[in-house]
């Protein structure tokens, strides 16, 4: 399996038009490859201590975690298209960041992932 994170840097007071282009403008139309892929906001290490993660105050962080089958098949659906050479759209706060993790090692749980969308993505 491979992880795609994407950390987004998102304008304060633009959260809303981020989440409408998440949900319905970059859509995996093909999910075959896809295991699943949730969107998160990240927290503030004010409210829990514990997080190790720098977070510029000027902007939301949003988190992307997508799991699919095989690198290729993020590649098919989402990398051929990506292309730095252009501007960040408007909500961005700066280029969102993205890394490919390859899984060496798992643990299963006994909990499930959800088994529907959340109800605002096409």
């Amino acid at each position: 399996m491979s992880i795609v994170v994407v950390e987004w840097r998102i304008r304060k007071g633009q959260e809303d038009a981020f989440l409408d282009y998440w949900s319905t403008r970059s859509r995996v139309m093909d999910r075959t490859g896809l295991v699943a892929e949730f969107l998160s906001r990240a927290e503030s290490p004010e409210a829990r201590p514990w997080i190790r993660w720098e977070m510029d105050p000027s902007w939301t962080t949003y988190v992307n975690v997508g799991i699919w089958s095989t690198a290729s098949a993020f590649q098919e659906n989402f990398g051929q298209f990506i292309d730095d050479s252009q501007p960040i759209l408007d909500f961005e706060a700066e280029r969102r960041r993205r890394v490919l993790l390859e899984t060496e090692r798992w643990r299963v749980g006994a909990a499930t992932i959800p088994r529907s969308d959340h109800p605002k993505v096409l």
